[in-house]
C-alpha cells in the first residue's frame, strides 16, 4: 500500500507528536522518541508495558483454525481454548491505557463508563509484544512468552 506522506504528517514535527494517539504511522517507544515510520526506520521492535485487561472475554474464534495452527490445543476444548486465548492475548497497550485513563488526560476518557481503570486494567501484570512498523495497533504476543 502506498500513503503519500501529506496524508499523515503535518510538516510540523512538534505538533504532529503532540496529536499522536498511541498507534498509525507514528509510533513511541515508552517514553521514548516519536518516530515515523519511514522506509529508511522501518523496522519491528519489542514494546512493553501491556496490561492484562481483568474482563477480556472471545466474542468469535475459529477454533479449527487455532487448533491447525497451534497443534498443542488440538485436543482442548472450545471454553479450554477460550481460556488459553486470554492467558495470552488479553492485553492493552500502555497508548491505549493512556487514552482510555483520566489521569492521563486521555481523549477517550469522557466516552468510556470507567470510575477505576484497575478495574478492568491490572497495571501490575505486564507483558512484552512485538511491534511491526506501519502496523498500526496491531501487536504479536509469544505464546507462553516464548520465541518459537
Amino acid at each position: 500500500e502506498y500513503v503519500d506522506h501529506s496524508v499523515w504528517c503535518s510538516g510540523n514535527e512538534e505538533k504532529d507528536k503532540q496529536n499522536w494517539i498511541g498507534h498509525g504511522y507514528y509510533w513511541k517507544y515508552g517514553t521514548g522518541t516519536m518516530h515515523k515510520d519511514l522506509g529508511v526506520i522501518d523496522y519491528d521492535h519489542f514494546e512493553n508495558n501491556f496490561y492484562r485487561l481483568k474482563q477480556a472475554k472471545i466474542l468469535v474464534a475459529d477454533y479449527n483454525l487455532i487448533k491447525r495452527d497451534f497443534p498443542a490445543l488440538s485436543n482442548l476444548s472450545e471454553t479450554d481454548i477460550n481460556h488459553w486465548l486470554i492467558q495470552q492475548a488479553a492485553f492493552i497497550s500502555e497508548g491505549q491505557k493512556n487514552r482510555i485513563s483520566e489521569k492521563e488526560g486521555g481523549d477517550l476518557y469522557s466516552y468510556m463508563d470507567i470510575s477505576n481503570l484497575e478495574d478492568y486494567i491490572d497495571l501490575s501484570d505486564t507483558k512484552i509484544a512485538l511491534r511491526m512498523k506501519g502496523g498500526g495497533r496491531a501487536a504479536t504476543f509469544f505464546v507462553n512468552d516464548q520465541y518459537f
